[in-house]
């Protein structure tokens, strides 16, 4: 006995370190259980974060394309009614429009801003046409409804609710 009335001796010491390793032993297996589920809930956020993320980007790329789709529907009943300088102003918007569409589909983006450049240019002539109070010929005409005709084919593509195909 030592003086504090406690057992002691080689014995006592080899089972309180046998007792301290075992505990510690158990902490550590608790500690790794707990990293392990810790990992999971982690990766399990992460996956939920990618697929609501995914899911905006459907969502905004879906409303880009559907203003773009409204934008080039206003700038064909303008030129329907011979609003030139009106048509030339929808499409400013609508090749702004596109330029985000750009932004949102970046596998296409290349595409989405050569179309860009060719709205430009549809919209520079029918303003040069307001400027001259003159009304493109049947043939510039013609160009334009194929161009707007292939645009909407574009839009029509990648709006629905599968999105891009």
């Amino acid at each position: 006995m030592n003086p504090l009335g406690l057992a002691s001796g080689p014995g006592i010491v080899a089972i309180l370190t046998l007792v301290g390793t075992l505990a510690t032993l158990a902490g550590l297996v608790l500690t790794l259980l707990q990293v392990r589920k810790t990992k999971t809930a982690a990766e399990a956020a992460k996956k939920a974060v990618d697929e609501t993320l995914d899911r905006l980007r459907a969502a905004t790329g879906q409303y880009a394309v559907s203003m773009a789709k409204r934008r080039l529907i206003q700038v064909r009943e303008l030129a329907d009614n011979k609003n030139w300088m009106g048509v030339a102003s929808r499409l400013d918007e609508l090749a702004e429009s596109t330029a985000q569409l750009a932004q949102t589909f970046p596998a296409a983006s290349e595409a989405w801003m050569s179309e860009v450049g060719q709205v430009h240019e549809w919209s520079a002539t029918f303003a040069r046409h307001a400027s001259r109070s003159t009304g493109p010929k049947a043939k510039e005409l013609e160009k334009w409804t194929a161009f707007a005709t292939a645009m909407a084919t574009k839009f029509d593509r990648i709006h629905g609710p599968l999105g891009p195909r």
